[in-house]
């Protein structure tokens, strides 16, 4: 069993949404799981994490820190622009955009404001939906994936380089505690294989989570490419499960029985074609369904019933049945589309290219692209508010 560790303050068992992490697209800054294309390795550069706090914080390149954010537009956050787009697809064009900080990676939606985390520089950015007004929040070195508590409203962060899960109370406005993980993954692990690593002993390094109403935390892990589960009831972290090389997102089924994991995999060995489905209570995974090759990304529609998953060095978009988790129908969209979301009606899913800096709508029945909006830098996740 894998040691157990208690974080400083426990938190009263809520109900939580999943908010899946943000697909983390390779670039020559910051990389989990590099494309093909870069010449580094699959590891993440260190050096953005230590050369933060020397970087001047690049300037939005247009537009206001205080207009009010339009739930009709789609919201970008542009990680090489250090902004956050707001995307007005009705007018075809990027309406706005706020300062988000250094290289803002994963956006959530709390009660009455939009949450972005910086991968360089260490903090959060917290729009107030009302206002457009941000107020930086301090998250650890390097928060990536985010899950939000709808009761509470207590902020989780994965912590890459701290190899440990932020735990921040929005309403406060602060980091109040911390859950460090394990230095041992599953059938002890300390390493990524050897695909994937260029400093051996780096760490667990989690990128995305989820959690159950039950109380479980689940935190996908690069470093030991497995899934750490913390009991936030006793603060412990227990077993672990089996992951997947290079995770990019992790969801739970509706009902809370699945694990859905997204992942792309190493630069020339150990590449991922499918999407991991596994069993919740026991770690098995019991589905794997072909996507393509770097399974980037997954959602799920609001029933439940449905979900999409996408790859990354394919361009493929696939639609699943998550009762039989067999493939209802595929699409060929673009290579390199690195993050998709879903409208809130079900009827649009968003899909961006972190290449050619698009964003694109793809009508839902057909799976045809219908629009798409460009001028974006660098796009890594979308958040559609709700309505």
């Amino acid at each position: 069993m894998a040691t157990r560790k208690k974080y400083v303050q426990l938190i009263t068992r809520r109900r939580f949404v999943k908010i899946s992490a943000a697909s983390i697209a390779s670039t020559s800054f910051f990389m989990l799981g590099c494309s093909k294309s870069s010449q580094q390795t699959d590891e993440p550069d260190s050096r953005s994490v230590r050369d933060a706090s020397e970087q001047k914080e690049q300037q939005s390149p247009s537009s206001s820190t205080s207009a009010p954010m339009n739930r009709e537009y789609v919201y970008v956050t542009e990680y090489a622009g250090n902004t956050l787009a707001a995307v007005d697809f009705e007018n075809q064009t990027i309406a706005t955009r706020y300062p988000a900080g250094q290289n803002p990676m994963m956006a959530v939606e709390g009660d009455s404001a939009l949450y972005v985390g910086n991968s360089s520089g260490g903090k959060l950015q917290a729009f107030n939906i009302d206002t457009g007004l941000n107020t930086p929040i301090a998250a650890g070195q390097q928060p990536l994936g985010l899950v939000i508590d709808e009761d509470s409203q207590i902020l989780y962060a994965c912590d890459y380089f701290s190899s440990a899960i932020q735990i921040i109370d929005t309403k406060l406005g602060s980091m109040t505690s911390s859950i460090p993980l394990s230095d041992v993954g599953f059938m002890g692990r300390t390493d990524p294989p050897s695909c994937c690593r260029t400093t051996p002993g780096a760490g667990r390094r989690p990128v995305c989570m989820a959690k159950s109403s039950d109380g479980i935390l689940y935190c996908a892990n690069y470093g030991t490419y497995d899934i750490a589960r913390i009991d936030l009831s006793s603060g412990e972290e227990i077993e672990p499960f089996d992951g997947v090389v290079g995770p990019r997102t992790m969801l739970l089924s509706k009902d809370e029985s699945s694990i859905l994991l997204a992942g792309v995999g190493g630069e020339s060995e150990e590449r991922v074609f499918d999407l991991y489905v596994i069993d919740r209570k026991t770690g098995t995974r019991f589905a794997t369904i072909p996507i393509g090759e770097g399974v980037v990304d997954v959602c799920m529609n609001s029933t439940g019933n449905k979900a999409f998953a996408i790859a990354r060095d394919e361009g493929t978009l696939v639609e699943i049945d998550t009762v039989s988790w067999q493939e209802l129908r595929r699409a060929q969209l673009e290579i390199d589309i690195g993050a998709i979301c879903l409208s809130n009606d079900d009827s649009t899913l968003y899909v961006a290219n972190a290449e050619t800096g698009e964003l694109l709508a793809v009508d839902v029945e057909s799976l045809k692209t219908i629009s798409r909006v460009s001028g974006l830098s660098n796009p890594k996740d979308i958040a559609v508010l709700r309505g």
